[in-house]
């Protein structure tokens, strides 16, 4: 499936958030905590190239901290900073006398995600938005930048203990959609992973609900 067609839906996604979420309001909940996951790649290129080397996803860990602000009945803000290890592994494209031992390859990426969560009840919610990427190392076989914009859509459960809120999220991601460097036949990083992640609500007045 084209880029365009996969991820046009996400605009009315989070535009259909803001009109669920009710009338704007000062913040009732602020929210801080952590959150990890891990995640499986597919590299890609969205066309198809005659000729070249390959690659494959070996997996992805990532670990922030994010911070939820609810500007909604239903609504929340969030953001924060992300690190994530990914994991690819190259093949050359077939030549006689080459090594054709596929390679181990690595980046880090370091992003920044805004985004809207929808909550679905007292246990779960949907969510998506924008994140900015910016990669800021590597090792191995070369693969296009992978700093730019990128998205997300997810969905999960949550829990709250008394100040404490717990929460299981999976995910989709695309990154370098668009890249700031971009190259001809760009190459993309997919994600499908989970997230787990603790937080603690540091601001609590009055719900509305």
């Amino acid at each position: 499936m084209k880029p365009s067609l996969l991820f046009i839906p996400l605009f009315p996604f989070l535009l259909l958030l803001l009109l669920l979420s009710g009338p704007m309001q000062l913040s009732s909940q602020t929210l801080a905590g952590i959150q990890g996951g891990f995640s499986q790649l597919t590299p890609t290129r969205f066309v198809t190239l005659d000729g070249g080397g390959s690659y494959s996803g070996d997996g992805a860990r990532f670990l922030g901290a994010l911070v939820s602000i609810k500007t909604g009945r239903i609504l929340w803000f969030e953001s924060g900073l992300l690190i994530a290890r990914h994991h690819l592994i190259s093949t050359p494209e077939f030549m006689p006398g080459v090594d054709m031992t596929p390679e181990k390859n690595s980046l880090t990426l370091v992003t920044i995600p805004l985004k809207l969560n929808l909550e679905l009840g007292k246990y779960f919610f949907i969510n998506g938005g924008l994140l900015v990427d910016l990669e800021t190392d590597r090792t191995g076989s070369y693969f296009d930048n992978q700093s730019g914009m990128g998205f997300e859509l997810g969905t999960g459960v949550n829990y709250q203990y008394r100040k404490l809120y717990f929460r299981l999220n999976p995910l989709l991601r695309i990154h370098a959609f668009p890249a700031f460097q971009h190259e001809n036949h760009q190459q993309h990083l997919l994600e499908a992973g989970l997230g787990a992640g603790i937080g603690y609500i540091l601001d609590t007045k009055p719900s509305e609900r």
